[in-house]
């Protein structure tokens, strides 16, 4: 059946990509022709702002996206796009990934990460590790926030157990897409952190 969600994501997002594009190579050209702007602080907002919209798109098409059978991504271009969001902020992401995966296994891993993101309000270091046939990841931080309404479903293939606003849409579609690829959800919980295991 087709996932028309996924397809919606994916247009939107192959769209989007394009201006990015054009935007950041306009942004080359500036600098090739001035120089005195190219050290500028301005420059390099801009710069940074684009480099960050780029890979968050590049996410969250991974993330909602279509994951066609046997379509593959690079693990060292996944690893340096979270570098480029999570180098920087609150929350940093260490990925250990091979040099290719699956889509299906890019989209569990990038959905995981969306969830495991919002249980660290205060930041915090997560590490993910996939291997062949499953993913890990750990996180740590001095505040974590597991909602008994968004978490324990997952651990049963379930959707949330409320109505779930736009931030939260990720606790929707894990589990189906875990379903999907036929995984199990582990979850378990620390006093300074928590592990996802599928």
């Amino acid at each position: 059946m087709t996932d028309l969600a996924a397809l919606v994501g994916s247009r939107i997002c192959h769209d989007l990509v394009n201006p990015l594009g054009a935007i950041g190579n306009g942004l080359e050209l500036l600098r090739m022709q001035d120089v005195a702007m190219t050290d500028s602080e301005e420059m390099a907002l801009i710069g940074e702002s684009m480099a960050n919209a780029t890979a968050r798109l590049r996410l969250l098409r991974l993330a909602f996206g279509a994951a066609p059978e046997g379509a593959e991504v690079s693990g060292p271009d996944v690893a340096a796009m979270l570098g480029t969001l999570y180098g920087q902020g609150r929350l940093r992401v260490a990925a250990n990934l091979p040099p290719a995966l699956p889509r299906w296994q890019a989209r569990l891993a990038m959905l995981g990460l969306l969830c495991a993101e919002t249980a660290l309000p205060r930041g915090g270091t997560l590490w993910l590790t996939v291997g062949a046939m499953d993913a890990e990841m750990s996180a740590k931080g001095p505040r974590v926030a597991l909602p008994p309404d968004l978490w324990p479903p997952l651990s049963d293939g379930q959707a949330a157990a409320r109505n779930l606003t736009p931030a939260e849409v990720q606790f929707a579609l894990f589990p189906t897409a875990l379903a999907a690829a036929g995984r199990t959800l582990a979850i378990a919980q620390e006093q300074d952190g928590f592990s996802l295991r599928f």
